[in-house]
């Protein structure tokens, strides 16, 4: 179970919660040691928080509920502002800041469109189109909640990690670049190829003009299937496998891969393999995979 730090008005230190979610990660209370309620709240289908807020007149109410209930939902000193399974709330708007975007939990809307484009949706300002079972960690896609575990670091790494490898990579004299593709750069891998990874989120569009199927002079792969994050994290979205390869997959010159059915082993051989490798995919620079396999992390 989750463990939070809160403090409390009762008390002159900080004292540390349990935090009991429902199956989809979104707080729902706040359980002291000894077994007491002390923060409770209920959402509502697109995610406004109604707070179990019970008056101490109110005897009939406070009978049916557990005991520590009306305690809890009478100290305004206390409060979680996890909303879903990351958005936090910002208690002067009352939007739910989920990375890439603000949420407005009473429209159920986004109130600026995808950054990546339709490759998040066919509703660029939507969250997701069944907030009961599937979640949106990052602003950019909805996903099944039973998917979204993958979107953690592979491996335990942290960013600060990841951010001192890419750094570094970033910053080698031999790193190549497009002027047609702007969000990726090039690196050398062991067989004499180049490796493009993106440094923001992308779309099709961004890394189109590196596949370029008609003047690519030796073999293009296409690494796909993947949502990516800042912290290194992966986690699936077969539609971006398919758009790609719909686009390039009979062309005899591109090999188009769905990164998420690949061994480790084979994604370390794919991305050290002669030509040109493209990770399509939202700070691939950032991944796991793609910085392990080209010796950067262990």
């Amino acid at each position: 179970m989750p463990l939070a730090l809160a403090y409390q008005r009762e008390q002159a230190r900080p004292a540390w919660l349990h935090v009991v979610t429902d199956p989809l990660g979104t707080p729902r209370e706040l359980v002291s040691d000894d077994g007491e309620v002390v923060w409770a709240g209920q959402l509502r289908t697109w995610g406004r928080l109604d707070r179990w807020a019970v008056k101490e007149s109110d005897t009939r109410l406070a009978r049916r509920l557990p005991r520590g209930y009306r305690t809890a939902a009478n100290d305004p000193y206390l409060e979680v502002e996890l909303r879903f399974q990351n958005p936090w709330e910002d208690p002067e708007s009352g939007l739910y800041y989920n990375y890439r975007r603000y949420y407005d939990p009473d429209t159920g809307q986004y109130l600026s469109p995808d950054p990546i484009g339709l490759r998040g949706g066919l509703r660029p300002h939507g969250y997701v189109h069944n907030p009961v079972g599937w979640v949106d960690p990052w602003g950019l896609a909805g996903c099944p909640e039973g998917v979204s575990g993958t979107s953690r670091p592979v491996s335990g790494w942290g960013g600060k990690r990841i951010d001192v490898a890419s750094d570094f990579i970033a910053n080698r004299k031999n790193i190549g670049r497009s002027p047609k593709a702007p969000d990726f750069y090039s690196v050398a891998n062991q067989s004499g190829g180049r490796v493009w990874v993106s440094t923001k989120p992308i779309s099709q569009p961004d890394f189109a003009p590196l596949v370029d199927a008609k003047n690519a002079k030796g073999s293009v792969k296409v690494l796909s299937g993947t949502h990516g994050d800042e912290n290194g994290g992966l986690y699936p979205e077969k539609m971006f496998f398919d758009e790609d390869h719909q686009l390039w997959g009979s062309h005899p010159k591109v090999e188009v891969l769905d990164i998420t059915k690949m061994s480790p082993s084979e994604v370390t051989t794919a991305i050290n393999s002669p030509g040109r490798i493209v990770c399509a995919w939202c700070f691939s620079e950032r991944s796991v995979a793609v910085l392990r396999a080209l010796g950067h992390i262990s």
